[in-house]
């Protein structure tokens, strides 16, 4: 069956189950098989450590998300150092209660690769930081500016 005429099929299943009918697992099985023709954005088969790619050098700021030695306004999303909510002093670095350590989720996942299918960025266990294709860059950029925002907008708070 073509993915059209399951899709066509998938969608009368689900008025029949809107109606009261009773075929919820027929339905799950061609959205499962719809899916399933796609290729997979995701690494397939064991973790290979010489294919995952350098860790992040943490001695480095520019490898750091957020950082108070980092200067206001040296990115184009900010770091979470330097924001505040509306109405709050922003405390000096050295005057804030205790030290944050924020770990983000990478957001290197299938939505954001998903753009990216049929090439071979796509198959790595790690984002590549050293990126040298344009696909790996763009890739790169992509997922790190997610990251940035994720970090702007749930590690501000603990200023």
């Amino acid at each position: 069956m073509s993915a059209i005429a399951q899709v066509m099929a998938s969608e009368m299943d689900v008025l029949e189950l809107m109606r009261g009918g009773s075929c919820k697992m027929d339905t799950f099985a061609k959205v499962i098989g719809l899916i399933s023709q796609f290729p997979p954005t995701a690494p397939m088969g064991a973790f290979d450590e010489d294919n995952a790619g350098p860790p992040p050098k943490f001695s480095q700021l520019e490898s750091w998300l957020a950082h108070p030695r980092r200067v206001a306004g040296m990115r184009s999303v900010e770091d979470a150092n330097h924001l505040v909510c509306a109405g709050s002093e922003l405390p000096l670095v050295e005057h804030r209660a205790c030290d944050c350590f924020f770990l983000v989720d990478s957001c290197f996942g299938t939505a954001g690769a998903s753009a990216f299918r049929g090439h071979k960025v796509i198959e790595q266990w790690n984002l590549p930081l050293d990126a040298e294709g344009l696909a790996e860059q763009q890739l790169s950029a992509k997922v790190v500016e997610q990251m940035e925002l994720r970090v702007a907008a749930d590690a501000s708070c603990f200023n």
